[in-house]
């Protein structure tokens, strides 16, 4: 009797250990998706940044260019 208890707390126990497993690769997973969407976030706005920063730049050298002209 004891035998069929000590399985039968085995069993228990990695069923326990099954479902936390895939509770945790669920919140894993969770969290790629939320920090390849943050990701994709930033790289959009470092190209905006990066696309003003060229403007800003041409501006400039058009000042300069007009003034070397006066």
């Amino acid at each position: 009797m004891a035998i069929l208890n000590f399985f039968g707390n085995i069993k228990r126990v990695l069923r326990k250990m099954r479902k936390e497993i895939a509770e945790l690769r669920a919140s894993v997973n969770e969290w790629i998706v939320h920090l390849n969407s943050e990701n994709d976030e930033l790289k959009a706005r470092v190209a905006e940044l990066d696309r003003r920063l060229r403007e800003l730049e041409m501006e400039r050298v058009a000042k300069m260019m007009k003034i070397e002209l006066l």
